[in-house]
């Protein structure tokens, strides 16, 4: 990897927290596992792998650019899902079970930084549609940690 003053990517801790609201129920997910934090002058890369059980790996590139939040997942899942406030975008999502036509309305999203602490957070609400119908409101909690190893 080639060293840019400033353009480096940075070890981080990644901790994924989803809460899905579906008709009264409520489940609560969260990964944490490891992964790099690269600043670029118009974005925001967030890289990190997820192990799913029974289904491999998958490679995990979140992008944020200050408006708009890209999701984009490939491997044992393809997945590419645009978050954007207050606008229906469409995406897909991929499995060995076949593809299904995924649509966000997103309500909220939000980025902060701890200098602190080193953390950044990251914050979407949003309705989930699969295709066409209504699977539930989810609240992603994407917080990063610069590993002090350095």
């Amino acid at each position: 990897m080639t060293e840019e003053k400033g353009n480096t990517a940075k070890e981080v801790m990644v901790r994924l927290k989803t809460k899905i609201e579906n008709d009264g129920d409520v489940e609560n997910v969260e990964l944490v596992t490891f992964g790099t934090l690269h600043h670029m002058p118009n974005a925001t890369y967030i890289r990190y792998i997820e192990h799913v059980e029974n289904n491999g790996k998958i490679n995990t590139t979140v992008k944020y650019d200050g408006t708009e939040m890209l999701i984009i997942r490939t491997g044992a899942v393809k997945m590419k899902q645009l978050f954007k406030i207050g606008s229906l975008t469409v995406g897909s999502y991929d499995s060995i079970h076949g593809t299904l036509d995924l649509s966000t309305h997103t309500n909220a999203l939000n980025h902060t930084v701890n200098k602190e602490t080193k953390e950044e957070e990251f914050k979407v609400s949003y309705h989930l549609f699969m295709q066409d119908e209504n699977v539930g409101h989810y609240h992603l909690t994407l917080t990063v940690k610069e590993e002090n190893n350095q």
